[in-house]
């Protein structure tokens, strides 16, 4: 499905992750993670001393059969440009359990989703849980003012983790 709002369904956001490696368990985790987890997740596989200037969290506990705690997932779409206008960027945040999306500039939440009763995002239940809508802008309120943003200076020194891959 491909709509023309830019709204994020999860058949356009949902995406397989693969951890392959020595040493690490061949195992399907069903759990939500995050891409920001990624870069985290191989810091601690790798050995690499850990930067708490960056999102994310390694899921290397998750691998290794531990429980984690779920961490909401910060979505975002680009603005869709249609018939010579520009559609707002719709930005939003995803539970295993919910799905909220708003337009970026004018904050209006558009869509909200019960995706344990409705995984194919069919009924939008904004209207009907104004208590949950504000439950999940207060958490998407609370990723952004934690994002932690790169500038020109954190540049990765791709020489020391070849040197530290070669270990």
């Amino acid at each position: 499905r491909n709509d023309p709002n830019g709204y994020l369904f999860d058949e356009l956001v949902h995406v397989p992750l693969i951890f392959s490696g020595i040493g690490l368990k061949s195992k399907i985790i069903t759990n939500m993670v995050r891409h920001v987890d990624i870069f985290p997740t191989i810091e601690d596989v790798i050995s690499l001393p850990k930067k708490n200037d960056i999102d994310g969290e390694s899921l290397l506990p998750l691998i290794n059969g531990k429980k984690i705690h779920e961490n909401p997932a910060y979505i975002e779409s680009p603005p869709a440009v249609k018939e010579e206008h520009i559609k707002e960027k719709i930005i939003g945040i995803r539970t295993s359990s919910y799905k909220m999306l708003k337009q970026e500039d004018s904050g209006d939440v558009v869509e909200l989703y019960d995706l344990a009763n409705d995984p194919l995002e069919e009924e939008n239940i904004v209207s009907s849980r104004p208590e949950l809508v504000k439950e999940m802008e207060n958490k998407l309120e609370e990723i952004m003012a934690n994002k932690k943003i790169a500038t020109p200076q954190d540049k990765v020194d791709l020489d020391k983790i070849q040197r530290e891959l070669e270990k």
